[in-house]
């Protein structure tokens, strides 16, 4: 079954040189003709080669409809990925099934599958605040940021379900005058529902876009979702470009209520205090605390953080950062806080791709992604779209959209074995590079790692970034590296030793060498429930207003990553 998805709005997590492979199909890519009579789709497809180049390798495509088979050369480019792009005017609607066949000094080396849908239309719409309860979008009204659950039948028969937030979109296809019908089967956190709740639509073959809008009401009872964003450039002292922490923190409910984001900052970095926008209620050290009034409807509030490198921080540290915004204690604690272990180095992409552990790794384990994108070009992105290739390790059924800044439809499919997330962003208008405030996007999804991962795989992949009509911009390689051993006790390791455990009231971390440098707790659902830098000696932890359970504690720094398990009694 197709899955949509729709959204308005560890461990160490590493990131190095993917190792050389043999030439390959990295990504298909199709955008269907709904909305558009008969016209063909346009293909997009990458391929991430290292024993060949655009002069040696092609692509060899067959449409599925009876057609000659089409060669297509890749555009040049500087590697290791190139693309090749082309069109096919389809004569009739249906579903095909088009086979690629990369080919490489004469031999065929890799082939993927793609199924594009010709003849379909489009419905959805917006799903929003009906401020004024009339049941009409009237200009001004906010939109819904927290998700929404759609049930879809097909002539009454259950073949969908839509995960949507501000925005819900589907293609309908198959026999003229099907009935399709959409229902709200799950509101979003703090919204009601008003209005109808379900509507039906008749396919009539292809034509122009069906619109329909869903209404809601703010619940009776507050609710809230307080959510952080986190984009930085952490550099050595010897580098001539900028480090800073952009921090962005909303609150996803239409209830309005003021929330506090506290930022600590690495110790390898001093902060331009009077640089930081907006002004901050407290900078004390290298923790700096922002008190946010009015927070609702999942509008972002832009936080920046200019730094300056010690002298002694040099490219290849590691440097840990971390941040909260309160109360912790709403509907999704998990999207509160954001502890991030980076590699200081000179180059910085605003298109990348990160990973974060949400609890201790092994399988079954949930993955935190964030896409990070930002319009460098001289005009408006008018149409983006992202598309990333999934491991083999990661299971693609454990796929949730968590936030997004921008609206978006995401759609899960397959090419062969691979599994494939594409992230649709319409209209998005992403202002250019004259604008830095609003020429940048980011997109984050959880995902748990498959049951059949072994103990020191590689979890690695990247996205392929599209702006309107553009080449591809590939982001880096995001990489997890699954533990070699069993999560570890209280016992000294690596110049690290957490006593007493169990601990009833004071943990104490103690530390012979600086190799570590940030410590975060987790309970046995994966949510973070602390956090806090680390220095050489003794450091204390008081746990004696915790709850009695296990927990586990993550350190991080220059020394690698380790989980140790913690008995609070």
């Amino acid at each position: 079954m197709k899955q949509f998805f729709t959204c308005l709005c560890c461990v160490l997590a590493l990131t190095f040189t993917a190792q050389a492979q043999s030439p390959k199909i990295h990504n298909v890519g199709v955008a269907d003709s709904c909305g558009a009579g008969t016209m063909g789709a346009v293909i997009h497809t990458y391929v991430t080669m290292t024993g060949g180049t655009p002069a040696t390798c092609v692509m060899e495509v067959n449409f599925g409809d009876g057609s000659a088979l089409d060669t297509v050369h890749f555009l040049a480019g500087t590697g290791p990925s190139y693309v090749m792009l082309t069109s096919h005017f389809f004569n009739t609607a249906g579903t095909y099934t088009m086979k690629y066949v990369l080919i490489c000094s004469g031999a065929r080396v890799d082939s993927a599958h793609a199924n594009a849908v010709v003849g379909c239309t489009y419905i959805g719409g917006l799903l929003y605040l009906d401020a004024n309860s009339n049941c009409t979008y009237n200009a001004g009204e906010h939109y819904v940021a927290s998700a929404a659950t759609i049930k879809v039948d097909s002539a009454g028969v259950p073949i969908d379900t839509l995960h949507t937030a501000g925005y819900w979109s589907y293609p309908m296809h198959g026999p003229t005058s099907t009935v399709f019908t959409f229902t709200i089967i799950g509101n979003p956190t703090g919204y009601t529902a008003s209005c109808s709740t379900s509507f039906n639509a008749t396919f009539s073959g292809p034509s122009t876009y069906v619109h329909h809008d869903f209404a809601f009401s703010c619940s009776a009872t507050p609710v809230y979702d307080y959510a952080l964003h986190f984009s930085r450039a952490l550099r050595g002292s010897s580098s001539t470009g900028a480090s800073y922490i952009h921090l962005y923190a909303t609150n996803l409910t239409c209830h309005s209520d003021t929330g506090t984001v506290t930022l600590h900052v690495s110790p390898k970095y001093s902060i331009n205090t009077s640089s930081i926008m907006p002004t901050p209620a407290s900078v004390s050290g290298n923790t700096v605390t922002w008190i946010l009034p009015n927070l609702s409807h999942g509008i972002w509030h832009a936080l920046y953080v200019p730094l300056t490198p010690l002298s002694t921080t040099t490219n290849g540290d590691t440097a840990c950062n971390n941040a909260v915004i309160a109360p912790t204690a709403d509907a999704n604690p998990a999207n509160n806080s954001i502890s991030l272990c980076d590699s200081v180095r000179e180059s910085w992409d605003p298109n990348e791709k990160s990973v974060q552990a949400l609890q201790p790794l092994a399988p079954g384990s949930l993955l935190r992604y964030t896409i990070d994108f930002e319009n460098l070009g001289n005009d408006t992105a008018f149409n983006i779209h992202i598309q990333d290739t999934l491991d083999s390790y990661l299971d693609a059924n454990s796929f949730a959209l968590e936030s997004s800044t921008h609206p978006v439809n995401v759609y899960r499919y397959q090419s062969g074995s691979l599994n494939i997330l594409k992230f649709d962003f319409p209209n998005i208008n992403l202002e250019d590079a004259s604008v830095p405030d609003r020429n940048k996007g980011q997109v984050q999804f959880t995902m748990r790692i498959s049951s059949l991962v072994s103990q020191g795989a590689v979890i690695a992949n990247r996205a392929g970034i599209y702006f309107d009509a553009n080449p591809v911009v590939l982001t880096n390689y995001a990489y997890i590296k699954m533990p070699t051993e069993a999560v570890e006790g209280y016992e000294a390791l690596n110049g690290v030793r957490v006593m007493p455990n169990p601990v009833s009231d004071v943990l104490r971390i103690e530390l012979s060498n600086a190799g570590w440098e940030h410590v975060s707790l987790f309970n046995t659902l994966g949510q973070q429930m602390y956090g806090q830098s680390l220095h050489q000696g003794s450091n204390r932890i008081s746990l004696a207003q915790w709850p009695v359970g296990i927990y586990y504690l993550r350190l991080e720094g220059r020394a690698g990553s380790k989980v140790i398990r913690i008995q609070k009694q």
